[in-house]
């Protein structure tokens, strides 16, 4: 739902602004009430995402804090919970650190996606299916056929991540 969201805002934001469409669809939006409303909105949206997406992060580390914390002697319930409120409260000033650390976002996005992207789409699916299925190796065609594909796809994704990484780090360095 949040791709649709996004592709319909790009879609129409680009049939609206055309090729003078800003980095940001906010950057082309007038300052006048609907504007601001909409930039208002979008804020609320991008705040609400945040906590969602930071809720995950929290659920898979805080317990291997915890349980530190509890083989610890003498913790009270009290330096346990503001230990949680200050892991939550540090994962947001880094968050906003790297934010202001990178004054153009538009410069970090094809570096993102270019290896995340290609890790994601190429190289994990592939190595999982590697992991999981080369255990029950049964010398067959169609199995060798999956292994050397999975192989393919490993060296294919990881030659666009780091020849991606490379130019787009020579970008960023110009």
């Amino acid at each position: 739902m949040v791709v649709v969201i996004y592709s319909f805002a790009g879609f129409f934001g680009f049939l609206a602004y055309g090729n003078d469409v800003q980095d940001s669809i906010t950057l082309n939006l007038p300052n006048d009430h609907l504007g601001i409303f909409v930039k208002a909105v979008l804020l609320f949206v991008v705040y609400s995402g945040f906590l969602i997406q930071v809720f995950p992060i929290v659920a898979m580390i805080w317990p291997a804090i915890k349980k530190k914390l509890r083989n610890s002697c003498g913790v009270s319930t009290t330096t346990k919970r503001i230990v949680h409120f200050a892991f939550r409260y540090s994962i947001v000033v880094v968050v906003f650190l790297l934010s202001y650390a990178i004054p153009r976002l538009s410069d970090m996005v094809p570096l993102v996606g270019v290896t995340a992207g290609m890790l994601l789409a190429l190289v994990f699916p592939s190595l999982f299916h590697l992991l999981i299925f080369l255990p029950q190796f049964e010398c067959r065609i169609g199995f060798l056929f999956d292994i050397l594909l999975d192989i393919v796809c490993i060296v294919i994704g990881m030659f666009f991540v780091i020849y991606g990484f490379i130019t787009n780090v020579q970008h960023l360095m110009r």
